[in-house]
């Protein structure tokens, strides 16, 4: 009987295995091998027969929709509700009653450098033993863990308890509403090849998913990946490997999954039996990326020191990584900020340079000027790591039982849940009309000690009231901040041992109040950036304070002195760059959540909590052990 898989194409998947550098994507036709516990013979579905059960269920026919499972999943969701239509697929779906397959457990056996899948059912977690799958953007901070602890399965579009990518408008949004799923994505794409298996041609996971996300990153690059597809046309074949680079391999029959896999298998046991040398020549080969055509491109100096310092190298490994010069690589993070936010403020170099750049750092498509360009937090990275010499990051646990009579917080992204890299700012710039760019300009300049910060206060005022910004706008931005679980329970218990409680944010106090509700009495003060609105709720006046960024530690100085206390019996609690200057008190410092900064640098930080999910995590480190 003939094999699945051609020599060459099983040998050159063997080698991107052994080396570290193929990423596994499952699809439905793999959940379809699925064996019933009841040995009735039925069969998990593929997607068309899940879009007629479902549509069945709910009362609808697929032929209403020209056999689009998308259109007709958005009509359900519409015309009945989403947990309606998350049912009716659980319902299709009876994941327990069917057993992993024979295929399964291969695929299991085979050292993937990461699984992915889109389906929703529990085999692949099954036949993988994982314990902690990826499947939401809260998790994605677990593949940080050291190889041996760190998951090896990532739900891409969620499970049957919690569907995140299920219909037409999910999909139309996917990138923006997973932007850390999505980055992972890049990575995977531009830095490793991908093995789709399971997938037919009308499979819409594939079709209006994958497809055009990895034709999207990869565009240009060179990048080449492969797929098992079920029952492919040649011309759907030539179309694929020509249009996106992808190699596919007709599968015609069941039996032919799991004969792939074995013929795979066998491949990858006798490559491992070469001499060594062998393969570390393919290690090179594989890892080094192809050069790109010499353009120029705009290299933002912002993110190149960004990812550059978070992946701790130094200027000359870098330079051995890329075999750029030290000098042309310092000159590329540095950033003109006396000029107006915009290209001009970058150095350029090749577009084969920012390719290898990307590659080293492990930032696929975010060195190129072009995205995100000035957002607060990398301009603050940049203001506060810049002229420091570079530091070791030690890990220190707190030591001591310390008395604490007073805890400063930090507003955003500490008493609130953070899901963007957009600030609050950001938001009320974009809701006036102007750009990220816009609101970057001025914040550049008050880094750069152009400007005050009231004047820097005065200068957004007068943009936003030409923008319109009202309160009507400030509402909702405010209803889409969430405030972090517990945190009444925990301000309430804080409180009630005798502990003051401060906040001081460059947020704004509106905001703030509205987000604390009846807890703000738990507060002696509330140190935030206020507005003042005309007789139409149009913003006429922004006052700002003395106390945003270096001024924190002066805040907590003055509430040490106030209350005639330590230093150390303060607990400042933050989480991103501006809070980083809170160590200059002397009071101790939690990060929580942590944005941007190197949370691990004791210089900065007595200690973290890099995962709160509930402010009441924070009360080991807020111990009251003696009266008032």
């Amino acid at each position: 009987m003939p094999t699945p898989l051609s020599e060459s194409h099983v040998e050159r998947l063997a080698k991107l295995l052994l080396n570290d550098q193929l990423v596994l994507f499952v699809g439905a036709g793999i959940s379809h091998q699925a064996k019933a516990r009841d040995a009735s013979g039925r069969r998990l579905p593929l997607w068309r027969e899940l879009a007629e059960q479902v549509a069945a269920q709910c009362g609808e026919k697929t032929g209403n929709y020209s056999q689009s499972i998308l259109d007709l999943f958005d009509a359900i969701e519409t015309n009945q509700s989403r947990g309606q239509l998350e049912e009716a697929v659980r319902s299709a779906l009876p994941e327990n009653e069917f057993e992993p397959s024979p295929m399964h457990a291969a695929l299991a056996s085979l050292p993937w450098h990461m699984v992915y899948t889109t389906n929703y059912d529990n085999l692949l977690i099954r036949a993988l033993n994982e314990t902690e799958p990826i499947d939401d953007e809260n998790k994605y901070e677990l593949l940080q863990r050291e190889k041996e602890r760190r998951p090896r399965l990532v739900h891409l579009h969620g499970t049957l308890q919690k569907m995140r990518t299920l219909t037409g408008n999910d999909f139309s949004r996917w990138s923006k509403k997973n932007p850390i799923a999505y980055n992972y994505l890049q990575n995977i794409a531009l830095n490793r090849a991908i093995l789709f298996v399971g997938y037919s041609f009308s499979d819409p996971h594939l079709k209006y998913g994958l497809l055009p996300w990895v034709k999207e990153i990869t565009q240009g690059r060179g990048r080449r990946h492969y797929a098992w597809m079920w029952d492919v046309t040649p011309e759907q074949v030539r179309l694929l490997d020509k249009r996106d680079q992808i190699e596919v391999i007709p599968i015609r029959a069941d039996s032919d999954w799991e004969a792939a896999v074995v013929q795979l298998s066998k491949q990858v046991q006798a490559s491992s039996r070469k001499p060594h040398k062998s393969r570390k020549r393919i290690v090179v080969a594989s890892v080094i990326p192809q050069a790109q055509p010499d353009d120029e491109v705009v290299i933002n100096g912002y993110k190149l020191f960004y990812h550059r310092t978070r992946k701790q190298m130094s200027l000359r490994q870098l330079s051995v990584a890329t075999a750029m010069s030290v000098q042309a690589l310092n000159n590329l993070e540095q950033v003109k900020v006396k000029l107006k936010a915009g290209p001009n403020c970058f150095g350029k170099t090749t577009r084969a340079n920012v390719t290898r750049l990307e590659h080293a750092l492990g930032c696929p498509g975010e060195l190129a000027f072009g995205k995100n360009d000035f957002l607060a937090a990398y301009i603050l990275f940049y203001k506060v790591n810049r002229k420091q010499p570079a530091r070791m990051s030690v890990t220190k646990q707190i030591d001591f039982a310390a008395d604490t009579k007073a805890v400063v917080f930090d507003f955003g992204g500490t008493l609130t849940r953070s899901t963007s890299p957009v600030s609050t700012w950001e938001r009320m710039w974009t809701a006036s009309g102007y750009t990220i760019q816009d609101a970057g300009h001025y914040h550049r300049q008050f880094i750069a000690g152009n400007l005050s910060h009231q004047q820097w206060c005065d200068a957004t005022c007068e943009r936003f009231r030409k923008g319109g910004f009202s309160r009507a706008h400030l509402k909702t931005i405010i209803d889409g901040i969430q405030p972090v679980a517990g945190l009444h329970e925990t301000l309430a218990k804080l409180h009630d041992q005798g502990i003051s409680l401060h906040v001081v944010s460059g947020s704004v106090k509106e905001i703030i109040l509205s987000i604390l509700g009846n807890s703000a009495r738990f507060f002696d003060e509330i140190k935030a950036n206020e507005f003042v609105w005309d007789a139409d709720g149009v913003i006429k006046e922004i006052r700002g304070h003395q106390f945003d960024f270096e001024g924190k530690a002066r805040f907590i100085t003055r509430v040490i002195e106030d209350r005639s206390i330590s230093p150390l019996e303060v607990l400042f609690i933050g989480n991103s760059l501006n809070d980083s200057w809170a160590s200059q008190s002397g009071a101790r410092t939690l990060c929580v959540n942590p944005t941007h900064v190197d949370y691990s640098n004791t210089l900065l930080w007595t200690d973290y909590i890099t995962h709160m999910t509930n402010l009441s995590e924070v009360l080991p480190f807020a111990r009251r052990t003696t009266g008032p």
